[in-house]
């Protein structure tokens, strides 16, 4: 490559990144602009923590077990919530109250319903409170269930649908809105995602939810799932309210829905019934601050603990004053402990209670210039690339890749799926560029020094910045050139992951796989790197060995277990021993770095150091380095998570990298020294022995 297109390449680069700088800072600038956080309390456990009854409790070594009666379960919902209750509220001023629509078998279980006795095709059930009659009739014509009349009884007949009758929803009950209004509490009712909708019924039901900012449907899909999904993002944006989207949900219909009306999206957190039997108060709230800070949540939806769980949460830990004063009182300062610890959670995050901002979009005008402007700095990127891996590539070959290059970049400003493909290429390009660039830097300046030299030291260390800078650089192209409202919201994400994370492995795998050749690779007289294709090619021909088929094994399964745990949701979850690395780190660091990194950057100066031993272990060492490498860029592609965490958690991990890759190099310094001399003494006694 010449001169003057090498320095044609680092001005596009340095173009691509002041657009992608401006981009970012818009970026925080947007989530600067959106600091409210809605807090939804749920209705029915809240419920549950004043027990007009005594409860009876039993002690099992620590754990405290509550039996409770059908007829407390009644008491205690048709009361509506006590005092206890709206304490443990107050300690999060400005919080709303969750109200789903009560389903036939909570009314059933209230007492409000109870079976009819006659014979029908699908259940039928009579009002037993005439309290609750008119709400049961409106709710039942708003969901197409038949209603009778019968000595001044109202029947309803309810179908049984896929989950049974009793699944059903039916209606709100008027007491409970009236009760939080009384207490001056908001309130936000759910309506049911349900395909039991009369004539009209759905439209009524969301305009009777019309007064209130945000919507949040309850059960396993949105309402009009899956034909009318369209009316219902319709009658939202008329109504000009925010669709709350849950977090890890798989409520059908949710994700188009969100499709529709954006960027009026609020996502949604929430820690199942289920899960909160496994949560202190104090990991409970470090789950929601992850998310409220790092992952776009703006609105957490809280279940009080309702139960001691395998915890063994106790009022002082005293299981005398359980048994003597209740199971209730213990819950009670239990939940106020942990209200109090989310609403000071909320306020030391910099976030105020209230509903949720709708965040900002990039200008128009933006779009088009930084699609180009990442293009053209990605297509110089994969030249500067090109140079190091091929560098006997002709000039006239070098032409054409350019001028294909730019041609493409200005189709990206106008064709998004192309756009795609070269935000793929970025993810591609930069790390495995960053981990030749490592390569290149330490090969030109220590290539030629003692193996045990300390300035061989210096520059593996110098290398990892080098390489960190690089793959950070294709991070900043991608997340600069890639948000909007849409990203921030989950809606939209990195495409491509899987191949981003996999090709600059295989690509340094290959190219690194007969390390035993590695030093040789380097021609100190032109000052370059082997090119790939030669080392590919001796590859391809070299015999297989036994180790080659160990090494293969392990490279193979290791980097398997790495893709299956990309993403939140992937089936390899976290071992033990990093889990408790994880938890010890984010306890003492304000942002977590990736474990990939803490892994690989230490492992990428050990490669460099190891250089000189001609060692199959500097191939395991190369493919630890270069996925910390992948993992920098990866942690830019989290387009929902604000980016100035992202630049913290990628400088701490380089920080913390850079500590611990001095000691493995150290220890890496000792170990060649200790092999030189080894070979040394060996080299002398042959040479004794032979002029004997």
């Amino acid at each position: 490559m010449t001169r003057g297109l090498r320095l044609l390449c680092y001005a596009l680069l340095a173009f691509g990144l002041a657009v992608a700088l401006y981009s970012a800072a818009l970026r925080v600038e947007a989530d600067a602009a959106s600091r409210n956080a809605m807090v939804l309390v749920d209705w029915r456990e809240l419920n549950q923590l004043e027990d007009p009854t005594p409860s009876h409790v039993t002690v099992k070594g620590n754990v405290y077990i509550e039996h409770r009666t059908f007829g407390d379960q009644r008491l205690i919902t048709n009361r509506g919530l006590h005092h206890v209750a709206w304490d443990v509220l107050g300690f999060i001023p400005g919080a709303t109250i969750s109200y789903g629509e009560e389903t036939v078998g909570d009314l059933l279980n209230q007492g409000i319903l109870s079976p009819a006795g006659v014979s029908t095709t699908s259940p039928t059930y009579v009002v037993s409170d005439s309290k609750y009659q008119d709400d049961i009739a409106r709710g039942a014509k708003r969901h197409d269930f038949p209603t009778e009349l019968e000595n001044g009884k109202l029947l309803v007949e309810v179908p049984t649908g896929g989950d049974g009758a009793t699944a059903q929803p039916l209606c709100w009950r008027s007491d409970v809105i009236a009760l939080a209004k009384s207490k001056n509490v908001p309130l936000l009712l759910r309506p049911s995602g349900t395909q039991f909708y009369g004539p009209g019924g759905l439209e009524e039901t969301l305009r009777f939810c019309s007064g209130q900012r945000l919507v949040l449907f309850q059960g396993t899909q949105v309402p009009g799932f899956p034909y009318n999904v369209k009316a219902v993002a319709d009658i939202l944006k008329q109504q000009r309210q925010v669709y709350g989207w849950v977090e890890f949900d798989d409520q059908d219909g949710g994700g188009e829905l969100a499709n529709r009306v954006v960027p009026y999206v609020a996502r949604v957190h929430s820690i199942t019934s289920d899960e909160m039997e496994k949560y202190t108060v104090e990991s409970a709230t470090a789950r929601y601050q992850l998310a409220l800070n790092e992952r776009g949540i703006r609105v957490l939806f809280l279940r009080p603990f309702t139960s001691l769980g395998v915890n063994n949460l106790t009022a002082g830990g005293d299981a005398q004053a359980i048994a003597e004063h209740g199971f209730r009182d213990n819950l009670a300062a239990l939940n106020s402990t942990y209200f109090m610890s989310i609403g000071k959670m909320i306020a030391d995050s910099g976030f105020t209670i209230g509903t949720p901002q709708a965040f900002h979009h990039p200008p128009g005008w933006l779009l088009p210039v930084r699609a180009v402007a990442i293009s053209l700095a990605t297509i110089a990127g994969a030249l500067l690339l090109i140079g190091v891996l091929v560098p006997t590539l002709t000039q006239r070959w070098v032409n054409v890749l350019l001028i294909l290059g730019v041609l493409a970049s200005l189709g990206a400003a106008a064709v998004h799926s192309l756009y795609s493909v070269v935000l793929l290429a970025t993810g591609i390009i930069f790390p495995t560029l960053g981990f030749w660039c490592a390569m290149l830097l330490y090969q030109r300046h220590a290539g030629d020094k003692p193996t045990s030299a300390p300035a061989r030291l210096g520059w593996a260390l110098l290398g990892l910045v080098c390489a960190t800078a690089v793959s950070a650089l294709g991070g900043l192209l991608i997340h600069g050139g890639m948000w909007d409202v849409r990203s921030l919201l989950h809606i939209d994400q990195y495409r491509g992951v899987t191949i981003a994370l996999a090709l600059p492995v295989l690509l340094a795998a290959a190219y690194t796989w007969q390390s035993e050749t590695l030093q040789e690779a380097w021609d100190s007289a032109r000052g370059e790197l082997a090119g790939f294709w030669q080392r590919f090619t001796t590859l391809w021909l070299a015999p297989i060995r036994y180790g080659d088929i160990a090494v293969l094994l392990l490279a193979v399964g290791a980097l398997g277990i790495v893709l299956l745990r990309s993403g939140n949701e992937g089936p390899v979850g976290v071992i033990g021993a990093e889990g408790s690395l994880r938890s010890m780190l984010s306890h003492a660091l304000a942002v977590r770095p990736r474990t990939k990194e803490l892994l690989g950057h230490p492992l990428l100066v050990a490669f460099l150091v190891s250089l000189p031993w001609r060692s199959r272990l500097s191939l395991l060492f190369a493919l630890g380095g270069i996925l910390g490498q992948v993992s920098v860029l990866n942690t830019f592609e989290h387009l929902h998570t604000p980016l100035l965490i992202t630049v913290h958690r990628v400088g701490l991990g380089l920080l913390i990298g850079l500590i611990t890759g001095a000691l493995l190099g150290a220890v890496a310094l000792a170990l060649g020294g200790a092999l030189e001399r080894k070979n040394g003494a060996a080299t002398e006694g042959g040479a004794t022995e032979t002029a004997a």
